[in-house]
């Protein structure tokens, strides 16, 4: 499984099974492992804005958008936003994760959101923590 894959599986973890981010990502002992601890703390720094940034994007209420698809979303916005990581692999890698958690029929939506995320320019969320 990718790093984004199981970042959006920590986080769901996480936001709604209560589980501790520290005790979940913290045993991270490889260079995968840290790559998806990272990615999953920055999805919880930015996500209380990041779900405003996605919901003006999507044009949808993210209570219609499947909780797998928009934790991806999720991760996805707080990697651009604190690890800045170029927008054109953002957007391809999180459509390649949203195909291999089994949800090949939103990785239309999911670019559509992401490109419609970074045109109109991502507010600084780094303070939204």
């Amino acid at each position: 499984m990718t790093a984004r894959a199981e970042a959006a599986r920590a986080l769901a973890r996480i936001l709604r099974g209560g589980a501790w981010s520290n005790v979940v990502v913290g045993g991270a002992r490889d260079d995968e492992g840290r790559h998806v601890a990272a990615l999953v703390l920055d999805a919880l720094c930015t996500h209380g804005l990041a779900d405003v940034v996605l919901a003006g994007a999507s044009g949808r209420p993210l209570a219609r958008i499947q909780d797998e698809v928009l934790d991806l979303l999720r991760v996805a916005v707080g990697e651009l936003d604190r690890a800045h990581t170029p927008p054109e692999i953002v957007t391809s890698a999180t459509v390649d994760a949203v195909r291999e958690l089994g949800h090949g029929r939103a990785a239309g939506f999911v670019n559509g959101v992401l490109r419609s995320v970074v045109s109109s320019g991502l507010p600084d969320l780094s303070h939204a923590a």
